[in-house]
Formats: structure tokens, C-alpha cells, sequence
């Protein structure tokens, strides 16, 4: 790690702030203790909702040239003291990449040049089955940064996950530990501009049964799909074969749910067996539809 790039957490006992900074409250750090990084997450509306979302964050700032001059992970008792950064920097525009909680399903590779920065998901990177993501947060800003100058940039996060919910009604018996929910055609990294990867995965995420009627209810994440994203649910018939499958931006499209440029998201799925039918909703057993589902 270069010199220059050292840093400071507006708030820690440190003789390089001799003028110290504890924070009393949202913007209270003075400005005479040199350049500051602000993070800033707005969820679905305009007010700060960093500290209720993000947990930690892990940070890279890259140098004009794209290259790696300052990684640091941010714990949540460090961000409860100052909601951002100080860094001690040369005066010069650089690029500000964080993550936010990568808890144990993210995987970071590539950091020392922007270009080459990746997130994967940490079973597919082990070569495992993929089972869940993290809930992940994103934020880059490209800022000219000057020590000797003071003030605050602002870094606004996004969210880079979504919630989905798989609510299963009339399936019958469930062998123990097998789970009748896959997912194809789950996208599993982003590059360090938030964009996906190309690689795709099954996914089988856990489940439990949610009262005495037999339902079956899954919740996980996912990284942040298109509208017209290609993944596909797939209900096995516990026997090797397929008892249904539901094509997730047909869901989307047909209940009306655009999740694009949202950053707070659950999508529901509740699904009912009938025989050899089956039968899809976004809210609920009673307002299912009354004929049986297209399968994709």
C-alpha cells in the first residue's frame, strides 16, 4: 500500500487530525478536518437510510489511471462514528468503488485495477452450489479529491440486490432436505460499474414449511435482474423430471411488476398445485388465477 494512501476515519483519536471530529449528528463533521467522503443511501425515497440498510462497507479508490491506491473494509462501528472517510490522498480526481455488505455469498477478485474488479457469488467462485446472495449495495463516484481544500462528496449507494419470495401450496410430501426449488439462468457477478457478468448458474435455495398445511416458502436473493431477465423457475416432481416451470420475466410482464430503478424490492411468487395443474399469483391463495398457468 502506497504512502499517500493512508487514511483517517473522521472521528478516530488521531494525532494527524489534531482538530479531531466526533460526529453529534447527520453532517456534523467540521470542515477544517480536510476532504471527506459521505456515504448516502436513499432506499426508496430522499432521506438517509444508510445506517438502517448497510451493515459495512468495503471500499477501493483508484487513481486516474484505474489503478488501486486505497482498499479498506468499514465496519459497522467505525461507520457509527463517521458515516464516510477521510482519506489522505495527493490532490488529484480519482474513483470511488464500495460495496456494501458482502456478508459471505460475495466474492472480490481483480481490485487492483478498476477495469478488472469483480463481485462473484462465493459458492460459484468455490465451484459449490449456489444457494443465496448477499444484501448488497452499491455505490462509485468519480470525485477530485484536494486535502488542502477540505469539503464533502457525497457517495450515493443503489441497491444491488432483489428479494424474492417463492410461496409453494400443494406440492405433498417433500423428502427431507431436498428442495423442489431451482432456479436457471441466475446471472452471478457484477464488475466493479454495477454491471453483470455474463456467467449464469442453477441456484437452489433453502426452504422451510410454514405452518400445519404443508406450504413450502422460500426467501433469497438475487443480483439485480432486467425486466426481461431469462431466469427460469423450475418446481421438480422429487423423481428427477419437472412438475412445473414459470418463466420469471412472463411473471413479471403478466402481474404487472417492473423492478428496474427500484431499490427496496420483494418479489412474491405463490404458487398452487391442483393435480396435474398449476396455478400462479403475486398475493396470496385467494386471488389465484382461474385457469392454470403457462408453463415457460
Amino acid at each position: 500500500m502506497p504512502g499517500t494512501a493512508k487514511y483517517l476515519l473522521c472521528g478516530a483519536l488521531c494525532a494527524i487530525l489534531a482538530a479531531g471530529c466526533v460526529k453529534q449528528g447527520l453532517g456534523e463533521c467540521p470542515e477544517d478536518t480536510g476532504y471527506s467522503l459521505w456515504f448516502y443511501y436513499p432506499a426508496n425515497g430522499t432521506a438517509d437510510e444508510f445506517a438502517r440498510y448497510i451493515d459495512h462497507v468495503d471500499m477501493n479508490l483508484y487513481d486516474a489511471d484505474g489503478a488501486l491506491v486505497l482498499e479498506e473494509s468499514l465496519s459497522r462501528s467505525r461507520l457509527s462514528d463517521y458515516q464516510g472517510v477521510v482519506p489522505q490522498l495527493d490532490a488529484g480526481y480519482y474513483t470511488v468503488v464500495c460495496w456494501g455488505n458482502t456478508d459471505g455469498y460475495s466474492d472480490l477478485s481483480g481490485t487492483d485495477r478498476i477495469e478488472t474488479g469483480r463481485l462473484y457469488q462465493s459458492q460459484y467462485a468455490a465451484g459449490d452450489a449456489v444457494t443465496d446472495f448477499d444484501s448488497l449495495y452499491f455505490a462509485r463516484r468519480t470525485v477530485y479529491l484536494d486535502p488542502d481544500a477540505g469539503g464533502r462528496d457525497t457517495v450515493e449507494f443503489v441497491s444491488a440486490h432483489i428479494n424474492m419470495e417463492v410461496h409453494i401450496a400443494g406440492y405433498g410430501e417433500v423428502a427431507a432436505g431436498a428442495s423442489p426449488l431451482e432456479l436457471t439462468g441466475v446471472q452471478v457477478g457484477y464488475d466493479f460499474a454495477m454491471e453483470l457478468m455474463p456467467e449464469e448458474a442453477d441456484m437452489y435455495p433453502a426452504w422451510n414449511e410454514e405452518g400445519d398445511d404443508g406450504i413450502i416458502v422460500s426467501r433469497f436473493r438475487l443480483l439485480r435482474f432486467p425486466d426481461d431477465t431469462g431466469i427460469v423457475l423450475r418446481i421438480s416432481d422429487g423423481e428427477g423430471g419437472t412438475r412445473a416451470e414459470i418463466s420469471l420475466a412472463g411473471f413479471l410482464a403478466g402481474n404487472g411488476i417492473e423492478v428496474e430503478g427500484i431499490n427496496e424490492i420483494t418479489v412474491p411468487v405463490y404458487i398452487l398445485f391442483r393435480g396435474p395443474d398449476f396455478y400462479v399469483s403475486i398475493d396470496g391463495w385467494d386471488t389465484l388465477p382461474v385457469f392454470p398457468a403457462v408453463t415457460a
